[in-house]
Formats: structure tokens, C-alpha cells, sequence
């Protein structure tokens, strides 16, 4: 019998997660395709990520977001 291998998968915990917030800023004018940005702050580094998205966002969508600017 051959043995199952599990991936190892690093979860945020409570003490990582609380230093991370996100929040949008909608209700903007259409430029360029987006109304909205997405402003990612950590306050551990003082460092502010804002990215050009849109109103209606899906899960995945935001995933994709975070993956790719963060």
C-alpha cells in the first residue's frame, strides 16, 4: 500500500490576519473600465496597496486581486 501524501497548506492565523484590512471605496465615475479601488492596508508595515477594480467582484475575482498586487 502506498502512502498518501498531504500538502502542506499555511493558513493566516488570528495573530498574522489581524494585522491585514481591506476595504473598498465605490461609487466612483467609470474611467478605464474600473469604479471602484480596492485598498489593502497592512499596519504592521505601514505599507497601503490600492488597486483599480470593479463594483461587482467575485470571490475569485478578489482572490485574483490579492494574488496578483499583494
Amino acid at each position: 500500500m502506498a502512502a498518501l501524501t498531504v500538502p502542506v497548506v499555511t493558513l493566516l492565523t488570528i495573530e498574522s490576519a489581524r494585522w491585514l484590512t481591506a476595504d473598498f471605496i465605490t461609487k466612483l465615475l467609470l474611467i478605464q473600465g474600473y469604479n471602484a479601488i480596492l485598498v489593502v492596508c497592512n499596519r504592521f508595515s505601514k505599507m497601503v496597496h490600492f488597486i483599480a477594480t470593479m463594483k461587482k467582484m467575485s470571490v475569485e475575482g478578489l482572490t485574483k486581486l490579492f494574488r496578483d498586487h499583494i
